[in-house]
């Protein structure tokens, strides 16, 4: 006989309770169709599965052969029931990654290439936007996780967890023809991982480069400039690392970075310096609801750190 999960459960049925009629209330049908079903039963096995007796329906030898076998084939369609949801489920999972324009660089030819080879069975969807629209995002549930800049005022959102990638002080990098750089005798080992401290006021009167209003670099100079008084003669907006660099080393203006930015690029046109404040310090972390959580999102922030790792610095 070719196993029938239903056919099965009713011969389970009839082995706990012993008894046809009950059985039959128990499994909500008539007692006659399932003394019916127990007949045709028993003529496909071409044996007594139960002996009749005063006291009730009992399991013959081969009647105990047979509820062995049920057992294990149910278990067995178990599993394999299981196994294919698991199967179907990772097909169909998606994990949507929300960063900003310069980070978003390193995920997709760094850190997606890596992941794709151990999770081949997961989508991944990249969202582009600036600071606080991925902040938004990420609290309103629109992305599974969020790769944020933070500074040191900033708090985690309610209902999601941080986990830190990379800390570090952002860098003033200014060209070494530029007379502010020069009066501050910069020492021989200056360089981005070992800048020198100054007065923040001494920007003052300076072209700034900076990222664009939103971006959250922007927000944090625009509340620098705010507390120390600074006025910055001219601001000029770029979202590429590479142009803001070049642009401070033909002294166009001063750029505020963090030094990962600089990992492979080695200017000796200048100067590096930095100042102990708050909005100066630079946090990337990965914002993620912990209620949805899953191996291949750990794994995906696990391939981040590692894309990020900076060399020993003092920051």
């Amino acid at each position: 006989m070719l196993f029938n999960t239903r056919a099965a459960q009713y011969f389970l049925t009839i082995a706990e309770y012993q008894n046809i009629t009950v059985a039959a209330k128990v499994l909500c049908i008539s007692q006659p169709s399932l003394s019916k079903f127990l007949k045709q039963l028993e003529d496909e096995t071409g044996v007594p599965l139960f002996r009749r007796g005063n006291h009730g329906l009992t399991l013959t030898e081969n009647g105990q052969i047979y509820y062995s076998y049920v057992q294990k084939a149910l278990a067995l369609e178990d599993f394999y029931t299981k196994a294919l949801q698991k199967k179907k489920a990772e097909k169909e999972e998606k994990i949507t990654i929300g960063a900003g324009s310069i980070t978003s660089y390193y995920l997709t030819t760094r850190v997606f290439p890596r992941f794709r080879k151990e999770f081949p069975h997961v989508r991944l969807l990249l969202k582009e936007n600036i600071h606080f629209k991925l902040l938004r995002q990420i609290r309103q549930g629109d992305l599974d996780l969020a790769l944020l800049v933070r500074s040191g005022r900033d708090t985690t959102a309610k209902n999601t967890q941080d986990r830190l990638i990379l800390k570090q002080q952002r860098v003033i990098a200014i060209s070494k023809s530029n007379p502010l750089s020069m009066r501050m005798n910069p020492s021989p080992d200056n360089s981005y991982l070992h800048p020198q401290k100054i007065n923040p006021r001494l920007l003052d009167g300076s072209n700034l480069i900076v990222g664009v209003p939103g971006q959250k670099i922007y927000e944090d100079m625009k509340q620098m400039a705010k507390q120390y008084k600074i006025h910055f003669q001219n601001i000029i907006y770029s979202q590429n690392p590479q142009s803001c660099i070049a642009m401070a080393s033909e002294n166009i203006g001063i750029f505020i970075f963090p030094p990962f930015y600089f990992i492979e690029n080695q200017i000796d046109t200048l100067y590096f310096f930095t100042f102990e404040d708050p909005s100066m310090q630079w946090s990337l972390v990965v914002q993620y609801n912990p209620d949805r959580y899953s191996t291949a999102q750990q794994r995906l922030i696990e391939l981040i750190q590692s894309v990020f790792k900076m060399p020993e610095s003092k920051f």
